[in-house]
């Protein structure tokens, strides 16, 4: 993700999760605010049993 002052942010699954868990709001209001709050987001899903295939 990178913010709007330019700062860029890896998050992992975990702590995405975590983030929505403990924000108190509905997750449509939570996709409002990181709007707001974030000028790209960019998310990446990997099965490691797919990619192990191809390895």
């Amino acid at each position: 993700m990178i913010e709007k002052t330019g700062k860029i942010l890896l998050i992992t699954k975990e702590m995405l999760l975590d983030e929505i868990t403990h924000y108190h709001g509905t997750l449509d209001e939570y996709m409002s605010e990181i709007e707001r709050k974030y000028c790209y987001i960019e998310v990446q899903l990997w099965f490691d049993d797919l990619i192990r295939r191809y390895l």
